[in-house]
């Protein structure tokens, strides 16, 4: 679903930009408007302009500017469409939605499987091979909920079964890698440790599942979908954006394992890739949070490329990135 036209408008018309730009910064009075220290570039001489009288906002210094639901969004490091849901969250502002077909339904799907993988694992966390391989990468309950870690069962219908008891369109989750079919349906990710993937709204949108034992391949992956566009998602940025902004600084690793082990370590401001290359796509989410970028990657020769390209890429676009070197044969995990 969508937002309509008449919400934004009522949104933009309903809340006090000098209100809501007061939260974030101090403003002094300046004739009719209202003037502080731009908060998106670093200067010591006030040139961030609030006008009620027009409800925008605009930096003389960087450019920067716009409506209420536009600050929100560059602050928050949102999405208009999600900077706008705030604004109606906080401020009680009913709101009309207009429907995009399917796409609602497609979460709707991947919130429900995401919580009965999660569910599954909970119940069977004590499982002696599931505790093994937990204990093993010092994955805990905290990093579990954080990161709403799920199990599926080394079975062909666990997920199946639940899917034809709600009455899911079996179509859909076949779209989104839930399940697969040859001549009947059956589960796509079996006896493997689930990953839920979400977008920066925190919707689940795709899975990345690792095997329990030494069976092949290692990784299982969701297909991309209607939702899910592996080049412009990173995993982790919406469970670790507040580590991310407090920092002042990401960490992009390559594997969901790399970040859950610097996680378990106390190093949370990272995300990783979604098995491609570093995209410019990938570094527009970042710049909405920070302008300082590690990379850390494998240290093999493909990770000392992939770092790089990723360097280049972050270069090119007037960020100044790090790279860590690991030893030959590690990775962060």
């Amino acid at each position: 679903m969508k937002l309509s036209d008449l919400s934004f408008n009522t949104i933009r018309g309903s809340v006090d930009i000098v209100d809501v730009v007061s939260q974030y910064l101090n403003l002094k009075i300046s004739g009719n408007n209202f003037k502080g220290l731009c908060p998106f570039h670093n200067e010591k001489t006030p040139s961030f302009v609030v006008s009620p009288q027009k409800r925008i906002f605009h930096c003389f210094g960087c450019g920067v500017g716009g409506d209420v639901i536009k600050f929100v969004s560059e602050i928050e490091g949102l999405s208009y469409y999600e900077a706008a849901l705030k604004l109606a969250k906080d401020y009680n502002i009913p709101i009309d939605f207009k429907v995009e077909s399917g796409i609602n339904t497609l979460l709707e799907i991947m919130d429900f499987s995401a919580r009965i993988f999660h569910d599954n694992l909970k119940n069977n966390f004590k499982n002696r091979d599931i505790k093994n391989f937990l204990e093993k990468r010092k994955i805990n309950e905290e990093i579990i909920d954080k990161f709403y870690l799920g199990y599926a069962n080394d079975s062909y219908n666990f997920i199946l079964n639940r899917l034809k008891k709600e009455r899911i369109d079996l179509s859909l989750c076949e779209e989104l890698g839930i399940i697969k079919r040859k001549n009947d349906y059956y589960d796509a990710f079996r006896n493997r440790i689930i990953f839920p993937i979400k977008n920066i709204s925190g919707d689940v949108i795709a899975f990345g599942g690792r095997i329990l034992d030494d069976s092949l391949p290692k990784y299982l992956n969701s297909p991309e979908s209607r939702i899910y566009h592996k080049r412009k998602n990173l995993y982790g940025l919406f469970e670790n954006r507040d580590y991310i902004r407090k920092d002042n600084e990401i960490i992009i690793v390559e594997g969901y394992m790399d970040l859950i082990a610097l996680w378990s370590y106390g190093i949370k401001n990272c995300v990783a890739t979604l098995g491609t290359a570093f995209t410019s796509e990938q570094l527009n989410l970042v710049k909405r949070f920070v302008k300082k970028i590690i990379f850390l990657y494998d240290g093999d020769k493909a990770g000392i490329k992939a770092a790089v390209k990723g360097a280049v890429i972050a270069v090119n676009d007037d960020f100044n990135p790090k790279l860590i070197y690991l030893p030959e044969g590690y990775d962060p995990d």
